[in-house]
């Protein structure tokens, strides 16, 4: 979910990241150890931020921090709020005006769908400058841009994910629903964790039965009416992450481990660093 190329459009404005949604990341893995990790995602697109603060809006985590600072950094000047579609920017300001502007004229009305701010809407910090509320962009190579309301509402999480757990043998594939699948083509035998809303249901089978099983009509609860496209990759050592943006991600040990993951045309597809 980050902005492609913020750094270019911001030049040397103070930057705070603020990553929303901690609540759907599994309580056992501490605040700390995530921080640490997304400081290193973002010192691989240059982004060096003044704070880094882990929140959920939804269960009104450490606001009373994130307004503090806020007060703090801005010196007087105007704060925008920038993010993908779908991260909880207008929840996220919202919460804070529940909890400490008592400006209940000015609360922001979010939909019942999600990604639906369309327009910039500015709550006054004082008499001189304004809070921000940017539309969100859309992400056209997330696969919550290909999907309906029904179903974003299931693969977008809202309580916490649990890790769904497998042992793969080479020549076996994994089903994200009809959404995205994962074949391990070659490799020796080993244990692969899922990381999904827990509504997305993941099914295993031979990669031989795959494609019919792809063919049946009735067998996904969840399905996206496109062709997926293949994208190889030879893992490399060490415990990393299999990203399917939008969807969610399976994490294993990569050591001379062949796989192929298929997803609709456009949607990314990448490795990193395991988070967990």
């Amino acid at each position: 979910s980050l902005i492609p190329g913020l750094v270019r459009h911001l030049g040397h404005q103070d930057m705070v990241v603020i990553a929303n949604k901690r609540d759907v990341l599994p309580k056992s893995c501490s605040d700390r150890k995530i921080e640490h990790w997304l400081r290193r995602q973002l010192k691989q697109q240059a982004i060096f931020p003044k704070k880094v603060i882990l929140t959920s809006a939804k269960k009104n985590t450490r606001l009373d921090e994130i307004f503090d600072m806020i007060q703090d950094l801005r010196q007087g000047k105007d704060v925008y709020i920038l993010g993908m579609s779908n991260v909880g920017k207008s929840t996220l300001i919202n919460a804070l005006l529940k909890s400490y502007a008592s400006q209940k004229d000015h609360l922001i009305t979010v939909s019942e769908f999600p990604g639906t701010t369309l327009d910039l809407i500015e709550i006054p910090l004082d008499e001189q400058s304004y809070l921000y509320d940017t539309p969100g962009i859309l992400n056209t190579h997330s696969l919550t841009s290909r999907v309906n309301e029904e179903a974003l509402k299931k693969i977008l999480p809202q309580k916490e994910m649990r890790p769904v757990n497998f042992q793969l043998n080479a020549g076996q594939t994994l089903y994200a629903e009809g959404l995205a699948r994962l074949d391990f083509m070659r490799g020796e035998r080993r244990s692969l964790t899922c990381y999904f809303s827990p509504l997305v249901n993941i099914h295993r089978t031979k990669t031989e039965n795959a494609n019919r099983l792809w063919e049946h009509p009735n067998f996904f609860s969840l399905k996206i009416e496109e062709d997926l496209i293949n994208h190889a990759f030879k893992l490399p050592a060490g415990k990393i992450d299999v990203v399917i943006s939008g969807l969610g991600w399976f994490s294993m040990e990569g050591e001379n481990a062949h796989i192929e993951v298929k997803v609709p045309s456009g949607v990314d597809v990448w490795i990193r660093e395991a988070l967990i």
